[in-house]
């Protein structure tokens, strides 16, 4: 052992012994928070008695109360932190740092040196040994050059001269190597020792190799619109889950988890990424897919996923509505339409109750029109609820002798009398007795239309949904910049309303009914959230960025993805970022690019770029592995036996393979095929499943931000991908190996890879 590497594994282990002792103390403040927290709940009425006989005593006896309460909630309090403490320090025992840089401020001080971690560690003197990644400081680990570097403080910026930059592996308590490294930002050879491993079903929390420019995006604490376009396996998820837990770790105190909301593509994501912020000591933030967002606020109708039923079976028309509902246009129409309501045309109930109309939609409506012009949509609502109420309350009141009323009265059980007079009152007269109890019912009845009218029942926002599509399909000037012609669009409202009638909608559907509402009712968003992250942007419309603009106003927006992988839209994605642009246009937007990908092996990087159109911007970072396999077979069963070969050959491998279809049809009729061979695997067919440590079979869309040891892509054949379209699609596909890749098609390739040179794969004729 060298010296240098013996003086590291001293300080590692002096280091693990600190922790030990920690461990040993937060242990105890553990066991005597828990034994605390037992005898204030043994105990707890011991120190007073329960008094209610007059006024004085009991607020006595409720100040006690409370103040057991207090105490109770104290030791619950020390038990957590000690709690979450024993948890940090278990986590990070093994190896509690993984960097070293030595720096000194100025010629006086001297030369300073700290270790860096997943956490913070100050031993029982109070002396940090370790440094959160997170901290100020740290960032010179991930940005700095040797010689003079600054780093942001919360006092300002701080200029220091670098002397050294190590970086270490290690693992349960020992250091097997290190690397010092001069100009770049994590050393090659660290990086490929981390891309070696196998993948996982879960995400896994890498911050000992994160590059300059992904610190550029984890630290930026000044923008409101950050833009990460990175190729596929840049590592763009991972930086803005790290920008995620420097955010919590920089504002701790004035930010919480719940302040912070994720959206990304399916369910199957969402437990992909589930540990990584727990993983770095954080709670997880909310975490939401678009459907399940706009879902929460349509209850009673089925949001649909248009990707779940996606099959490539978009016609010319489809992609032209698409194109309209997705644009920014189609917002601003809303808009406008909903000005056009101000003045006429909103949609009522009436208020009906017991079969009797209270108050008619005609009178509901002369009251809404009868403000001046001066009046917004929310200040004739908040009005006409008002008048509505005082409508409802007189009709109702003058119904205390009614049959409903009486009936009720006379039919009432004693435990009924008792809640509606818990006082037992006594009454001077029947009429008197009769009164009280009609106003009662009256009044119940009353609060539970009122809560009705409250939250808008009076209004029929979807008459007014679909009045606002057949007003949209009578501007022949606005379907023209879509090449949409009325008969297209009534094609389009046809299944709409077959949708509808089921009770469901797409997300197409589903988030203009939204923003109607929003408009109406003058919803102004969610204030409470500060940052929102969007996964997978390419799958978004404008339409659908601008929404989610106006549905978080207070939020800064971190927006992540691959234009190369835009699988579901028909537009040009490269034309996103302007739109993306001109949306928040009024505010400080940056845009990052991630060029090279880290996920696969230079030679799966390679291969993949050439299925692209426009490709030279992607980079393939230096890890050597095998080339691309293409087996073509004369039908389906040989490319299900050459499937077969290749798992087998996988499974020895211990690898985690994904047969990846184009299609749900597709991987469903293979599964079947395999479970007739006996070969263990998964079928991915939902969103909601959960992934495994196997083979799974899996459609493409359901694939997007995953990634696996080994892909097959199965049938990528002349006749199974032809429009320019899926070009994306396929790209996809195969840059979610990591190890290896074969492609599988039928007599004969995809036309879409005929840009790909014959020196980047090895061909096999079955």
């Amino acid at each position: 052992m060298d010296q240098i590497l013996n003086d590291e594994q001293k300080y590692l282990t002096f280091v693990i012994s600190e922790i030990e002792k920690k461990v040993k103390i937060f242990k105890q403040k553990e066991a005597q928070a828990r034994s605390d927290g037992k005898k204030v709940m043994d105990t707890f009425f011991d120190d007073f008695s329960v008094n209610m006989s007059d006024y004085s005593e009991q607020l006595e006896t409720s100040a006690s109360i409370h103040q057991q309460q207090q105490i109770l909630l104290e030791k619950n309090n020390a038990y957590e932190r000690s709690a979450r403490e024993l948890a940090t320090l278990n986590r990070v025992k093994g190896r509690p740092f993984f960097g070293r840089i030595d720096f000194e401020e100025t010629a006086k001080t001297g030369r300073e040196k700290i270790y860096i971690g997943m956490s913070s560690f100050v031993d029982t003197k109070n002396k940090y040994l370790i440094y959160d990644w997170r901290a100020p400081v740290s960032s010179i680990y991930y940005d700095g050059r040797l010689g003079e570097v600054s780093y942001d403080t919360p006092d300002g910026k701080q200029v220091v001269d670098l002397k050294l930059k190590r970086q270490f592996l290690i693992s349960d308590g020992q250091v097997h190597s290190y690397f010092d490294t001069k100009n770049e930002t994590i050393g090659d050879q660290m990086l490929l020792e981390a891309l070696q491993e196998k993948s996982s079903t879960q995400m896994k929390t890498i911050v000992t190799t994160i590059q300059r420019e992904q610190n550029a995006i984890i630290r930026d604490t000044k923008t409101d619109l950050l833009f990460v376009q990175g190729s596929a396996g840049s590592g763009k998820t991972s930086a803005v889950m790290q920008r995620m837990a420097f955010l919590l770790y920089r504002y701790r105190g004035n930010l919480n988890s719940t302040e912070i909301l994720m959206f990304s593509p399916n369910q199957l994501f969402n437990d992909y990424i589930a540990n990584v912020l727990p993983e770095m000591g954080e709670n997880n933030m909310v975490r939401f897919t678009l459907e399940t967002f706009v879902g929460r606020r349509i209850p009673g109708f089925e949001i649909i996923n248009v990707l779940d039923s996606w099959e490539g079976q978009f016609n010319e028309v489809s992609r032209k509505v698409v194109h309209l509902l997705g644009s920014d246009d189609f917002y601003t129409a809303m808009e406008t339409y909903a000005e056009k309501l101000n003045r006429a045309g909103v949609k009522l109930r009436p208020i009906v109750f017991r079969g009797q109309e209270l108050v008619s939609t005609e009178k509901i409506s002369q009251i809404f029109y009868q403000f001046n012009q001066n009046y917004k949509l929310l200040n004739r609502l908040d009005e006409t609820k008002k008048r509505v109420l005082n409508l409802v309350k007189s009709n109702l009141g003058r119904q205390k002798r009614s049959d409903w009323v009486s009936n009720i009265v006379e039919s009432m059980s004693e435990e009924q009398i008792r809640e509606l007079n818990p006082r037992n009152r006594e009454f001077a007269s029947s009429k008197d007795e009769y009164n009280f109890y009609a106003n009662k019912i009256i009044d119940h009845e009353y609060k539970i239309l009122a809560r009705k009218i409250v939250h808008n029942y009076f209004l029929n926002i979807m008459a007014q949904y679909r009045d606002f599509l057949l007003y949209l399909g009578q501007n022949k000037e606005f379907l023209a910049q879509f090449n949409l012609s009325k008969s297209e669009w009534k094609e389009y409202l046809l299944q709409v309303g077959e949708l509808l009638s089921h009770k469901q909608m797409t997300i197409n559907e589903a988030l203009p009914f939204v923003q109607l509402f929003d408009l109406l009712t003058g919803r102004h968003g969610e204030r409470d959230i500060r940052y929102v992250f969007i996964d997978e942007i390419q799958d978004y419309t404008p339409y659908q960025i601008r929404y989610l603009k106006h549905a978080f106003p207070r939020a800064r927006f971190t927006l992540l993805g691959d234009l190369n992988q835009e699988i579901f839209s028909f537009d040009e994605g490269k034309y996103l970022i302007d739109e993306v642009k001109q949306i928040f246009k009024n505010q400080e937007t940056k845009v990052v690019y991630l060029p090279t990908s880290y996920r696969s092996t230079k030679q799966i990087t390679n291969f993949t770029k050439e299925i692209l159109s426009d490709s030279e911007h992607i980079k393939a970072f230096d890890r050597n592995g095998l080339k691309p396999r293409v087996f073509i077979g004369q039908n389906h069963k040989q490319l299900d036996q050459k499937v077969v070969e290749i798992l087998q050959n996988e499974h020895q491998q211990d690898f985690t393979t994904a047969v990846i279809t184009k299609t749900p049809e597709a991987a469903e009729k293979l599964a079947a095929t395999l479970t007739d061979l006996e070969i263990d695997h998964l079928l991915i067919k939902s969103a909601r499943q959960h992934l495994a440590k196997k083979v799974m079979i899996i459609p493409a869309y359901l694939a997007k931000g995953l990634e696996f040891d080994a892909v097959i892509a199965y049938d990528v054949s002349k006749d199974n991908f032809t429009e320019q379209y899926e070009r994306k699609l396929l790209y996809t596909v195969c840059s979610r190996a990591m190890h290896e890749l074969s492609v599988l098609a039928v007599k004969e390739m995809s036309p879409l890879l005929e840009k790909v040179p014959e020196s980047l794969y090895e061909l096999e004729k079955l």
